[in-house]
């Protein structure tokens, strides 16, 4: 469900407007009588910048909010400030603030409206910190995020399933996109299914329509991004300093292109071991010091079982991956999402965007392409350098090290399926081809797992590492994602009920 979902649900079923000669348009932007509910495009709606630098919005937050739902609006509002240079400060004297009360629904005018302006957050259907952070954004100048200007580019509205009534809230309009790359993840992009007359998607995405559209837990980084630039933040943005990036040598030839994204990691091991002051095991699993790399027994090292029966496994992408690609498109992130989504679409493991969580992924486009294994505790570090590793199948193959599983042929009966053959391997690299006592689920031996090392991993001369029997043709190792034996996998070793995935 996605902050847009969670604001429809609490408005779409009153009465009357909250307040006299108010309307809604696109559910949750207020606009007063007379008033064209999208004129905010000159500077004239937004909070005036201090001579420091900072753009403070004052609020007057009601007291008919409980603690828990004064930290839930707080919470949305440092999901902002965090990254940008927007500081929402208590109310004191200033003519122009925000006025947080617990009216009918979710909503908010558009920028700065003058004098007190209702800011309305009703309890309890509105205490989500990613509802709260939506409509701060509408209330600093922001629109959804499919009613740009190009969004036909990039989505398709499905008319014939929008509820007849409602097909004004999907009008499109001429906005300053701020040459960002449209953001399907976006806090102010509706959901798949807004305003769906039987249950039917009224929105999908052109590139892929399994892509996750909008979510509810906060700011995306290219929301951040346009809230800098629509501002003017100075020394708030990450695109300062990207480091070099070499492009990834690509794979040889048709013979080992079915191993081709573990090729890859090989090729970026030097790089990751250099740069990151990490020690690795097997590749690509980093090792804190004093730690044995497959320490990974009992449930002490996976992510923990929501009461709703799902896995939740909070991250946050880097905005440095905007960075590379020159604010030209959005690839790297929807590769990396589309990883995810593999996983999740075939298990009850979802990734969600961070909002507060002390454990959670940290993907950054560091050196090479790695991961901790299982849960690691706090700000968990996973590399998926650009472009190097910006396959899905590698950003799968990582995302599997986060959740606890090590390489397949590194499990306890390998030896029963593979030959492997030490006189080609690197003769420094030996090691990454250990065998440990593993829990194999009661799976059968999978040459076709995502987390397979190809053929040729850590070859010396060009000649084969792995060789499978009986038939030494079979081929090791795939770059599309998941096998079916590493999604039951995951199902297994998280206890995943069937109606969960």
């Amino acid at each position: 469900m996605t902050a847009m979902d969670k604001i429809m649900e609490a408005n779409e079923y009153q009465a009357a407007p909250p307040m006299p000669g108010m309307s809604f348009r696109e559910g949750d932007i207020a606009v007063s009588k007379g008033q064209r509910s999208m004129s905010c495009f000159a500077r004239s709606c937004l909070w005036p910048k201090s001579v420091d630098g900072y753009v403070y919005v004052p609020y007057n937050m009601s007291s008919d909010y409980n603690e828990i739902d004064r930290m839930i609006i707080e919470s949305g509002m440092e999901s902002i400030s965090n990254s940008t240079c927007i500081r929402f400060v208590p109310w004191t004297h200033q003519r122009n603030y925000l006025n947080i009360q617990p009216m009918s629904g979710c909503w908010s005018f558009l920028g700065v409206h003058g004098g007190a302006q209702t800011l309305s957050l009703q309890n309890p259907g509105c205490m989500w910190a990613g509802v709260a952070t939506h409509e701060l954004m509408h209330a600093l100048g922001f629109l959804h995020e499919q009613s740009r200007a190009d969004r036909d580019k990039y989505i398709t509205i499905l008319w014939g399933n929008i509820w007849k009534d409602r097909v004004s809230n999907f009008e499109r309009y001429k906005t300053n996109n701020m040459d960002s790359p449209y953001d399907y993840s976006s806090i102010m992009h509706f959901g798949k299914y807004a305003y769906s007359e039987d249950g039917d998607p009224t929105i999908l995405a052109k590139s892929n329509p399994a892509i996750q559209i909008g979510q509810r837990f906060g700011p995306s980084a290219i929301d951040i991004m346009k809230i800098n630039k629509l501002y003017k933040c100075d020394n708030f943005g990450w695109c300062s300093s990207k480091g070099s990036v070499e492009l990834a040598k690509s794979c040889l030839d048709q013979e080992s292109q079915a191993g081709c994204p573990v090729q890859q990691l090989v090729k970026w091991y030097s790089m990751s071991s250099k740069h990151a002051g990490l020690t690795f095991k097997e590749g690509d699993i980093a090792v804190p010091s004093k730690r044995s790399a497959i320490i990974c027994e009992g449930n002490s090292c996976l992510w923990p079982k929501s009461v709703d029966g799902y896995v939740y496994v909070p991250y946050i992408i880097s905005p440095d991956y905007i960075c590379y690609s020159n604010l030209t498109d959005d690839m790297d992130r929807i590769t990396i999402e589309m990883g995810m989504q593999d996983i999740s679409s075939g298990t009850c493991v979802k990734f969600v965007p961070r909002s507060h969580e002390t454990n959670y992924l940290d993907i950054k486009p560091k050196f090479g392409c790695w991961s901790f294994l299982g849960v690691n505790g706090g700000a968990q570090p996973l590399s998926l350098q650009a472009p190097g590793c910006m396959w899905s199948g590698i950003a799968s193959h990582e995302l599997m090290h986060a959740l606890g599983f090590v390489h397949e042929q590194s499990r306890s009966d390998r030896d029963n399926h593979v030959t492997i053959m030490w006189e080609n391997i690197m003769k420094d690299r030996n090691y990454n081809f250990e065998k440990y006592n593993t829990n194999n689920l009661n799976t059968p031996y999978d040459y076709g797992s995502i987390m397979h090392y190809g053929k040729y991993a850590f070859s010396e001369d060009g000649d084969p590492t792995i060789v499978p029997k009986p038939n030494p043709n079979v081929p090791i190792g795939q770059r599309e994602g998941p096998s079916s034996i590493d999604i039951l996998k995951i199902n297994t070793l998280y206890k995943c009920g069937k109606k969960h995935f």
